[in-house]
């Protein structure tokens, strides 16, 4: 089971699109996704939907190629062709993979969380993901915040308390129950004023 996710702040002046050189543009996204963006009632959330997408899907697949490179346009995004709505479904291809993605967007920032659906690696089949986002507090690390919301979101589903639970490692990060690690694939994600993390924890762990 793989879960990656990616959270974009659409407040922060780097998520402007008149920030972009056209290069980076032409550079990240395929000539379809491109279209899709200028084609959106939104091109802004719509760009940095696309991103997200990539941006999960990469945080996923790396866990199974520590060596993976991310060339943007090599990860190829289809998503649904409404518009305009807070929640979104498609998939991201890369090579042969090809993962589930579900995009939520706000006024404030962009989730995306990427989910691998191959059967011979048990999918998600089994396993309940849990997504949230949160707003780091000014002059908080943001490393830090992620981890000790991680930590107090799982603990409620793991019916622990944070200080049971702890965030070790970065890439990837797992997730520490007291003296051994949990059974299940956690990722981190922070830009701006928002942190985010997903996670596919197996039910059998949880019921």
């Amino acid at each position: 089971m793989l879960v990656g996710n990616d959270i974009v702040d659409l407040g922060d002046p780097e998520a402007a699109l008149d920030s972009l050189h056209p290069r980076f543009v032409a550079r990240v996204f395929t000539e379809a996704e491109r279209r899709a963006i200028e084609r959106s009632p939104d091109p802004r959330a719509e760009l940095w939907a696309y991103w997200a997408a990539k941006e999960s899907a990469y945080k996923a697949l790396k866990k199974l190629d520590p060596h993976l490179v991310f060339a943007h346009s090599t990860f190829v995004v289809n998503l649904d062709s409404r518009c305009g709505q807070a929640r979104r479904a498609g998939t991201v291809s890369h090579g042969s993979e090809r993962l589930l993605v579900a995009i939520t967007t706000n006024a404030d920032w962009v989730h995306a969380v990427a989910t691998d659906e191959a059967p011979d690696r048990g999918g998600v089949a089994g396993c309940r993901l849990i997504a949230h986002v949160s707003r780091s507090p000014a002059a908080c690390n943001q490393s830090d915040t992620v981890r000790l919301c991680a930590r107090r979101v799982l603990a409620q589903a793991l019916d622990h308390t944070p200080r049971d639970l702890s965030v070790v490692g970065s890439r990837p990060p797992r997730l520490r129950v007291g003296d051994r690690l949990a059974d299940l694939d956690l990722s981190l994600s922070h830009h701006g004023r928002w942190v985010s993390f997903a996670a596919l924890v197996p039910l059998a762990r949880i019921d």
